[in-house]
């Protein structure tokens, strides 16, 4: 399983770079180096990693060496979690106007997004792995951007 930070040249990817002087504005998780499990403006999805590449270019990358029956136990807990689940559309608007005032008027960021709801944003993702996989985080994770997970994880640049 690899989990890939992203970016693209969309106008929404464009935005929540700028926002924060970020290199990405997406995470997604690669199995099998088939196919892709993320959450978008659609909701959580599942795609084609070959097809989410023509789109994307992966800045940032976490690789786990697993075994094909733990990689399987891990696709198969977020599916199970996150089929047919929404986007979090408040919880992105409170991000992104919290955003804008720390870029506009240099409020500081919130921690906790008071308007996460229903739904999930891709950082919320994260969330859902195993704890044998990866530690769990004490923060928000619907106000943490990709590349601040992208930390966390320890991800390696790409571009090198």
């Amino acid at each position: 399983m690899t989990v890939v930070f992203t970016r693209n040249s969309s106008a929404l990817s464009r935005l929540i770079r700028w926002a924060f002087n970020e290199p990405v504005s997406h995470v997604a998780f690669v199995f099998d180096s088939k196919f892709v499990i993320h959450s978008n403006l659609l909701g959580v999805q599942f795609d084609w990693f070959k097809t989410f590449s023509k789109k994307s270019e992966a800045v940032f990358y976490k690789d786990f060496d697993l075994t094909l029956e733990n990689e399987e136990k891990v696709y198969q807990s977020l599916l199970e979690r996150f089929d047919e689940e929404g986007y979090d559309y408040k919880a992105f608007i409170y991000f992104a106007w919290s955003a804008l005032l720390s870029k506009m008027l240099k409020v500081p960021m919130h921690k906790n997004n008071k308007h996460n709801g229903r739904g999930f944003l891709c950082t919320e993702l994260y969330g859902a792995l195993p704890s044998w996989l990866v530690p769990k985080v004490d923060q928000d994770l619907s106000i943490t951007t990709p590349f601040q997970l992208a930390k966390i994880m320890g991800a390696d640049n790409n571009e090198s």
